[in-house]
């Protein structure tokens, strides 16, 4: 939605030079380019392999075509499996993370323990599609077993599920504070 668009846009642009934003699951890329749009010396890293092609239409030519003309030299797509990407890629101090892969509770309770070793103190932790248990549920585990502190700043249900403007499906998102 553009309320998120624009809570990603904002996070962004405030992120120190030694910072970046990592969005897990681009899909079409609009999460992705809501970042990276207005912010050409921010890095932002947008990561997925386009296994959940559940919907029509091609979302990988669709957002590489986006993504080419928006882009600048601090703006990379990785495609790649999120584990696999954590595990063997990313290696930058990561100020803003944006996890919208697979849902299911597992992926999206190892979406977030994978990239944590990443989070920069204050970090942003975005997570979408919070109507639904597992994603909510996966989010306020990792919170409670991490041996760092996190400070919710929204956990925002949305009326009738799926495609709210507000917030689409329930959103969260967290800071980082430091260890427990």
């Amino acid at each position: 939605t553009y309320a998120n668009a624009a809570i990603i846009n904002y996070g962004v642009s405030q992120l120190p030079p030694d910072q970046c934003y990592v969005n897990v699951g681009v899909w079409f890329g609009f999460s992705l380019l809501a970042g990276m749009v207005g912010n050409p010396d921010t890095r932002c890293i947008g990561v997925d392999n386009f296994s959940l092609l559940m919907y029509p239409g091609n979302p990988k030519d669709a957002f590489l075509e986006q993504f080419t003309t928006l882009r600048s030299p601090q703006h990379q797509f990785v495609e790649s499996d999120y584990a696999a990407y954590f595990k063997t890629q990313h290696t930058t101090p990561i100020g803003f993370y944006f996890y919208d892969g697979p849902h299911a509770y597992h992926h999206q309770f190892h979406g977030l323990k994978l990239a944590e070793p990443f989070f920069a103190d204050g970090c942003i932790i975005m997570v979408d599609d919070t109507n639904w248990a597992g994603p909510h549920q996966a989010t306020l585990d990792f919170v409670e077993r991490s041996p760092f502190s996190y400070r919710t700043l929204l956990d925002q249900r949305t009326y009738n599920g799926h495609g709210h403007p507000t917030f689409w499906n329930g959103l969260m998102i967290l800071q980082k504070e430091g260890a427990k």
